[in-house]
């Protein structure tokens, strides 16, 4: 059985008991030590009362007066501590006895003995009976004194002694334990004021606390000790009072609906939410205690930055059904109490990505969908427009033809430029790098721009650096690409002057060469305060330029944008109606294997005997095509459907077939599998001739089983080189 009992009561009890205790020694003590006196005091008297009797005793036995022995021996026995007395004679014959029965009786010859060993008195304290015997002996007054004639024999009794220094001492005794309860009495009241209350005030505190209410405060009290109880208690209870505002606060986080998760210093989970837990597919208790990484929401990388920068954003992928989801994960270091922890955050971004990605599909669909439409037209334009080069004009006649010619290309630049940004905002640019020949890479830009500004009346200077190695690595379209808008910039905006075009090495070591190229002009210039928009998208000087200049304002910011890619810097400065140089520095891998740019039109492949079928569902692209072919090879047919073309593929050999891709009923690519499959087609390589050029759109061509593709508006040289290089590639 428990029993509980207050301090208050244990306290004067446990001293109650403890005096009861220790005062109960202290009696035994009290009463040997004033028995001892009360006995010393006894022996005292008897023996005074003794000796006078041994007196008396010696004076009657040498008068041989033995019957006055009688009034002495009364005299004694009336002694209330007596108990017994004898007077015995030397031969051992009791003359006197307080028990009658005993006189003139003889005692034993061994006790005679023991008397007779006796010389002087002799005193006998017998504690276990509480008494004391005291022998004296007679002795012979005449003759030798040495003689004794008799003995004196008196037992005397303690145990009244004992018993009024035991009465004695418990009646002391008892007065200080009454003393004693009154001040346990009044301890018991000090120590339910002082010590009671207070602990009581404590508990009530604390029960209070228990139950969260955080408003009850302790009271001051007048002991330093439980004044610092209640201090230490006030604390604790404001710390309660922090610690709960923490916990609603930590809850309220942990009710988000991103994922939150704490990690240890293993990066071990220790404590998710139910945002976590949905994202994971997993209940808490499947996750705490497993790995992050085991889990899927970092990896080793992750990792390392967050231990080197103490924070980590970034995403992943996880694989979890139906399918992968897209995670926005970050994490921070956090440290408490010397230990570290890190908080996680991850966001289920999956909607967005494929809300994003399907935005994205929409706008690569509509750019190309424009692209194609656009194009398809621009390839008649530009198609006719060369086939009238090769007619008798008038002189306003070419002009005519000229500017058809001159707005047909620079629609196609706006169209090139409109897929470039959309490749740029898409995060899609990508750029090669393969073996190119430094110099014969930009000898066809060269070429064309030299023979422009000799015929605006400009001097056109291009000076390449010796040092520069011939064999390097780089993205031949590319470089052609930046090289075109700066000459094409500098031609449009000098209207007098010159254009110097310079190719330097600025360093080299064994594995790569660090090249400059600019592109410096006498034209207009550009405004100081201008000059940090050049290189946004849509941005030119002013509006003026754009009505007088033309331009979409974007070849700067695609061309900014491919040196980026390229991992080199531009290079930018102008003076207003003075010049404007424009260019970049790349670092670029050397190489002892060298490739020229672009095979020569003299090496082109001869098609000259081939037997060509163009199909195209846009009568004035099948008769383009077929006259700028008709140049080249002598025998080419066209088909306005996949259907027609594979009627006339049937039982026919073709060395080569341009098929169109978006046409009605059975499009291009259908038609290409549908001919390949048959067994009475004969054809050797399937182009696709489409207006459809976005990177993704190419790739899916090649991968669907076409042999190459040429892009509208329909370039022969372009076929023809590309025909050339995979019949190089095949030999």
């Amino acid at each position: 059985m428990n029993i509980k009992l207050p301090i208050v009561v244990v306290v004067p009890l446990t001293l109650f008991l403890m005096l009861l205790i220790v005062g109960g020694a202290v009696r035994q003590l009290a009463i040997k030590e004033d028995f001892q006196v009360r006995l010393q005091q006894t022996v005292e008297e008897t023996d005074r009362l003794l000796w006078v009797l041994q007196e008396l005793a010696e004076e009657r036995f040498a008068k041989g007066e033995f019957n006055a022995l009688d009034d002495v021996f009364n005299a004694i026995v009336s002694h209330n501590y007596l108990q017994e007395l004898n007077i015995i004679t030397s031969t051992g014959v009791i003359l006197f006895s307080d028990r009658l029965a005993r006189r003139n009786t003889e005692i034993d010859s061994q006790t005679l003995s023991q008397f007779t060993a006796i010389q002087t008195k002799h005193i006998e304290i017998n504690e276990q009976s509480r008494s004391f015997t005291l022998v004296y002996p007679i002795r012979k007054l005449s003759g030798n004194f040495s003689e004794h004639v008799g003995y004196i024999q008196a037992r005397f009794d303690l145990q009244p002694i004992y018993e009024q220094v035991s009465m004695a001492s418990t009646t002391r005794l008892l007065d200080e334990m009454i003393f004693v309860f009154i001040l346990m009495l009044a301890l018991f009241g000090l120590l339910i004021v002082t010590v009671k209350r207070p602990l009581s005030e404590l508990q009530h505190v604390f029960q209070a606390m228990a139950t969260r209410d955080y408003d009850t405060s302790f009271n001051p009290s007048v002991w330093v000790e439980f004044a610092e109880l209640a201090k230490q208690a006030d604390l604790t209870r404001m710390a309660l009072i922090e610690a709960e505002r923490e916990e609603v606060f930590l809850a309220k986080i942990f009710n988000i609906a991103e994922g939150l998760l704490i990690l240890d210093s293993e990066l071990c989970v220790l404590r998710c939410n139910k945002g976590l837990e949905a994202i994971l597919g997993k209940s808490e208790e499947q996750v705490v205690g497993k790995s992050s990484i085991e889990l899927g929401l970092f990896i080793e990388s992750h990792l390392q930055v967050l231990s080197v920068n103490k924070q980590f954003f970034g995403y992943i992928e996880l694989e979890r059904e139906p399918g992968i989801r897209h995670l926005l994960v970050s994490a921070s270091e956090v440290r408490s109490h010397g230990e570290t922890f890190y908080v996680g955050l991850v966001k289920d971004n999956t909607e967005q990505v494929k809300n994003a990605k399907e935005r994205e599909d929409a706008r690569a669909r509509f750019i190309a969908s424009v692209s194609h439409e656009l194009r398809t037209p621009l390839n008649g334009i530009m198609g006719l427009s060369k086939l009238l080069e090769n007619e008798e004009l008038s002189e306003n006649q070419q002009s005519y033809l000229a500017n058809i010619k001159g707005s047909s290309e620079l629609l196609l630049r706006v169209i090139n430029e409109i897929l470039d940004f959309s490749k740029i905002e898409a995060g899609q640019l990508q750029i090669e790098n393969v073996a190119i020949h430094f110099e014969d890479t930009f000898s066809d830009v060269i070429s064309v721009f030299r023979l422009m500004a000799e015929n605006k009346g400009l001097k056109f200077n291009v000076y390449f650096d010796p040092d520069i190695p011939k064999c390097v690595m780089g993205d031949p379209v590319r470089l052609q690409q930046i090289l075109n808008n700066y000459c094409s910039n500098a031609l449009k905006f000098t209207p007098s002057g010159s254009i110097n075009v310079a190719f330097k090495l600025v360093e080299r070591n064994e594995q790569t060469a660090r090249v400059r190229c600019i592109v410096t002009d006498t034209g207009i210039g550009i405004s100081l305060g201008r000059q940090q928009e050049l290189f946004e998208a849509f941005t030119q000087e002013d509006q003026s330029i754009t009505r007088k200049y033309g331009g979409t304002g974007l070849g700067l910011f695609i061309t900014d944008q491919l040196i980026t890619a390229m991992g080199g810097d531009t290079i930018f400065y102008s003076q207003k109606n003075q010049s404007s140089t424009f260019g970049f520095e790349l670092n670029l891998d050397i190489t002892d294997v060298c490739a020229t740019s672009s095979v020569e039109s003299d090496h082109f492949l001869s098609v000259q005997d081939w037997q060509v079928l163009v199909v195209d569902d846009n009568v004035i692209n099948l008769e383009v095509a077929k006259e700028l072919l008709v140049d080249y090879c002598n025998h080419v047919e066209v088909a306005d459907s996949g259907a027609k073309a594979f009627e006339l593929s049937r039982g026919k050999q073709w060395d080569l077939v341009l098929m169109d891709i978006q046409m009605p009923e059975m499009d291009g690519i259908q038609a290409m599998k549908k001919m390949r499959k048959d067994t009475h087609c004969s054809v050797q390589r399937f182009f696709a001739l489409t207006a459809n050029v976005m990177a993704s759109d190419v790739r899916h061509y090649m991968e669907e089983g076409f042999d190459g593709v040429v892009s509208k508006p329909f370039d022969v040289e372009a076929l023809l080189r590309q025909l050339t290089d995979l019949d190089l590639q095949e030999h």
